[in-house]
């Protein structure tokens, strides 16, 4: 696919490139030498590594000025599908990381992600969907039937629609190990394997949902509700109160 080969070249050189001006106060000579290749390729006009900034955290498009807005606007122009795409994918991950972090999965469990609903550009989003498998640990992705009820799950909005991480099944494994040994003898190389011992349990803790549920009744249009005070004679009023 050349679209495809395209792009994972442009995301090699845009990483390479951002390597080269951290490492430019340590070996400034050879990194100009290569930046000087690298550049042409990525859209760049400056005349040398030293008029780029140093790497750092960037802001939100929004929040860029000068010589950086320069630089976002020119990769946006000269790449924008991969523009478009990479923002995209970054909102997807941001959103299913926050839900798995909000039921406390493991990292290293893999969870199906419904979609309910439709995305405001399913294209945009199947072009994001394997590299968010990979990400965020999505064992598949299945988009919900328009009549279908989602199943108890936790949910968040995303492009228009909503994606849920269902709640069956979640089962939070953790891996304890405890060492007992043999004070001195027990942290000799080699020997000391025979005056300690090593134990591992394994909890699994299946994730628990508990609601208590309360019935409110719906008054009529134009009724007053009752306040917890209207049980209160003024005769129950201490006049000391009033007071102050």
């Amino acid at each position: 696919d050349a679209a495809a080969a395209r792009s994972t070249r442009h995301t090699l050189l845009y990483i390479l490139e951002g390597i080269l001006r951290a490492l430019h106060p340590i070996t400034p000579f050879v990194t100009e030498e290569i930046w000087q290749e690298v550049a042409p390729r990525l859209g760049l006009t400056r005349a040398s590594i030293l008029e780029r900034p140093y790497p750092c955290i960037e802001p939100h498009p929004e929040q860029l000025s000068g010589t950086a807005l320069e630089d976002f606007q020119a990769h946006t122009r000269r790449y924008p599908p991969e523009s478009t795409q990479i923002n995209t994918l970054i909102i997807a991950v941001s959103e299913v990381r926050s839900l798995r972090s909000q039921l406390g999965v493991s990292p290293a469990r893999a969870v199906p992600l419904l979609i309910e609903g439709s995305m405001d550009d399913p294209g945009m989003f199947g072009g994001v969907a394997t590299m968010l498998q990979a990400l965020c640990r999505i064992e598949r992705i299945d988009v919900l039937p328009a009549d279908a009820t989602p199943p108890p799950s936790a949910a968040a909005p995303l492009f228009g629609a909503v994606v849920h991480i269902p709640l069956a099944g979640l089962i939070d494994n953790k891996i304890s190990k405890q060492v007992s040994k043999v004070p001195l003898l027990g942290d000799i190389p080699i020997l000391g394997a025979l005056f300690r011992s090593t134990r591992y349990q394994n909890n699994e803790t299946e994730l628990v949902m508990l609601v208590t549920p309360k019935i409110i009744r719906p008054y009529e249009k134009g009724a007053t509700p009752p306040l917890p005070t209207d049980r209160v004679t003024p005769e129950e009023i201490d006049p000391s109160v009033l007071k102050e």
